[in-house]
């Protein structure tokens, strides 16, 4: 370049992945200036090299074809630290911050959370960071429980972050997979299945088509709210299926308190109707319940035909319809 009398200008943009998750801009727009901008540099005689920083490879995204034809793009990945890497920053940043040395045993246990999770040793930092201050305003030494209540505030922190630049549509999405997780005792869950609890909490508003759904579950993914796998169904095809990193009860708190309070209040009087069913099971009195709850149903019977008897004599129904 030298030689050639050329000047390169470098433009980074760090966390591009925020380009994707703003609903209100388009994407595909903003690269397409980017890469005319390149060309009508490199016409003046002028490099332009463009650095973007983010979780998943621009593959990943829709992006329009005109974008896609026109960027000749490299990617390079780098792997996630791994449990001792996170470890060897952790003390060494320790060493930096706390006037007394920490406990191998606590800085190993937030190295094998974070390792486990994520790979992020920011993250790790971070977690180490708040258990400290949460173990100084309850007095107490730094133990791996402080590590696991700074854990979930950072969960609770990041999903709040989240789902409050989300759509209304992404937050209902949120919720059927919280309560999915909750009522079910399982992990993961298919696209279908989602979209049947979405379409069943969405209120005042039309719900969205399964395959909008399914675009949002990629935004979802994309956020880091959950993970996806896809698995042969033989003739059925492939399927994915969607798994939350955090808990229901941060993901449903996050989304609404009181609307997630009703969901553990209704799955709890069900909790209370199954236990209550398989005690009389057990005791042997559940003919004598069963015998009760028809006899219920036939008196309520009794009572509805009085009732239409009553209508049709006062000539206020018809009797052929």
């Amino acid at each position: 370049m030298q030689k050639d009398g050329k000047r390169c200008f470098v433009l980074v943009l760090d966390e591009m992945d925020v380009l994707f998750y703003d609903q209100r801009n388009r994407p595909s727009d903003f690269l397409y200036r980017l890469v005319t901008l390149e060309e009508r540099m490199r016409q003046k005689g002028l490099m332009l090299c463009i650095i973007g920083i983010m979780n998943n490879g621009l593959a990943e995204y829709e992006l329009d074809d005109r974008v896609r034809s026109r960027i000749g793009s490299s990617e390079i990945f780098f792997e996630p630290y791994i449990e001792n890497r996170i470890l060897d920053i952790l003390k060494e940043r320790a060493s930096e911050a706390f006037a007394s040395p920490i406990d191998s045993s606590i800085l190993e246990y937030c190295a094998e959370i974070s390792s486990t999770e994520h790979g992020d040793a920011r993250r790790a930092i971070d977690l180490l960071r708040v258990a400290a201050e949460i173990a100084g305003e309850q007095n107490e030494p730094l133990s791996k429980n402080h590590v696991n209540l700074a854990k979930e505030e950072l969960q609770k922190d990041r999903v709040l972050s989240i789902l409050s630049n989300g759509s209304y549509h992404f937050r209902v999405i949120c919720l059927a997979l919280a309560q999915l997780t909750y009522v079910q005792k399982k992990d993961w869950h298919s696209t279908s299945t989602i979209y049947a609890y979405y379409a069943g909490l969405v209120k005042n508003v039309k719900p969205l088509g399964e395959r909008q759904v399914s675009n949002i579950l990629t935004e979802i993914k994309n956020s880091g709210l959950v993970v996806s796998s896809t698995a042969s169904h033989g003739r059925q095809g492939y399927g994915t299926q969607f798994k939350m990193t955090v808990t229901p009860n941060v993901m449903g708190n996050g989304v609404s308190p009181e609307w997630w309070k009703s969901i553990v209040l209704e799955e709890i009087e069900m909790q209370k109707f199954r236990a209550s069913y398989m005690q009389r099971k057990k005791s042997g009195g559940f003919g004598e319940y069963l015998l009760q709850q028809m006899q219920q149903l036939d008196d309520e019977t009794d009572a509805l035909e009085e009732e239409i008897a009553k209508y049709s004599s006062s000539g206020k129904i018809d009797d052929d319809k």
